[in-house]
C-alpha cells in the first residue's frame, strides 16, 4: 500500500429487518450522507457513491476515495497581542482559550498586524 493515494470504499451496515417500503429511501439517505461528509472532508475523488439495500443490510460503495486528506494550512486569529502575551513564558490562558478544543503548540503562535491592531495568530 505504500505510495497509493486512493482506494475502493465499501461500507456494509447490518441491521434488523427493514420494511420493504423503506429500503430504497434508507439507501438513498446513506448515499447522500456519505457524499456530504466525504466531500466536506475532501476525501471523495470525484466518483459517485452507489448505495444498495436489502431487508437486513445497507451497502455503499465508492470506487475512488482518498486515503488521506490533502495538507491544508489554516490561520486562526486570537485576542490582541497586548492581552495574549501578558507573561514572558509564552501564550497564557487567554490565547489558548481562544481556540477551545484545539491542540496546539505554543511555538506556532505569531503576531499579526490586522485592521484591528496587532493580534495573535496560530498557524496550523
Amino acid at each position: 500500500m505504500s505510495g497509493e493515494t486512493n482506494a475502493d470504499f465499501l461500507l456494509e451496515i447490518g441491521c434488523e429487518e427493514i420494511p420493504a417500503a423503506m429500503i430504497a429511501h434508507a439507501a438513498e439517505e446513506l448515499q447522500v450522507t456519505l457524499e456530504k461528509y466525504l466531500t466536506t472532508e475532501n476525501l471523495l475523488e470525484g466518483a459517485n457513491i452507489e448505495a444498495f439495500g436489502a431487508p437486513r443490510r445497507l451497502v455503499a460503495m465508492a470506487p475512488v476515495v482518498r486515503l488521506r486528506q490533502p495538507d491544508a494550512s489554516r490561520e486562526f486569529t486570537g485576542p490582541p497581542k497586548s492581552v495574549a502575551y501578558m507573561r514572558p513564558a509564552g501564550p497564557p490562558r487567554p490565547l489558548r482559550a481562544s481556540r477551545p478544543g484545539r491542540v496546539c503548540q505554543c511555538q506556532r503562535f505569531r503576531s499579526l498586524r490586522h485592521r484591528k491592531g496587532i493580534t495573535s495568530r496560530l498557524d496550523r
